[in-house]
């Protein structure tokens, strides 16, 4: 395999997890939303919604521009994601414990996205900068999600 078909198969995995990264962030708001009472949690996360369904289009759109599809998060892990989060707003729905759960969730895909843009440095300029654009973004929702805690 020449150097740039490597590149563009190195792409679009980092393009999937850019991807997933963004969808799950979508999953855990809708799963918490329905609990939130609070209107400027609820602007937050309305907030937070709106920017990972940016990141999740844009990294759609690279992955139909390099002829792959888009692969959703799978069953278990929304399911897994589902099961804690109604466990937890069931003990506990005040607005610190929602926004701690959010800032847990969304450092869990900080840190995981760091680890793949470490991992991947053999990707596109494009690539390496949407994932490291979204790893500033999630950062600053969790510094935003702090004033509720």
């Amino acid at each position: 395999m020449n150097e740039q078909a490597q590149t563009m198969k190195r792409d679009a995995e980092l393009y999937t997890y850019i991807y997933q990264n963004a969808r799950m962030g979508l999953v855990g708001i809708n799963q918490v939303r329905g609990t939130v009472s609070d209107a400027e949690l609820t602007k937050e996360l309305c907030d937070e919604y709106a920017m990972y369904d940016e990141y999740s289009t844009t990294a759609e759109n690279a992955l139909r521009d390099l002829g792959e599809e888009s692969k959703d998060i799978g069953a278990i892990a929304k399911m897994g994601s589902f099961i804690s989060t109604k466990m937890n707003t069931a003990v506990d729905s005040t607005v610190s414990h929602i926004a701690a759960m959010m800032i847990e969730g969304t450092t869990m895909g900080v840190t995981k996205l760091s680890q793949k843009i470490t991992a991947m440095k053999d990707c596109s300029r494009e690539a390496l900068d949407l994932a490291t654009r979204l790893v500033g973004a999630e950062s600053g929702a969790i510094e935003s999600l702090k004033k509720f805690l």
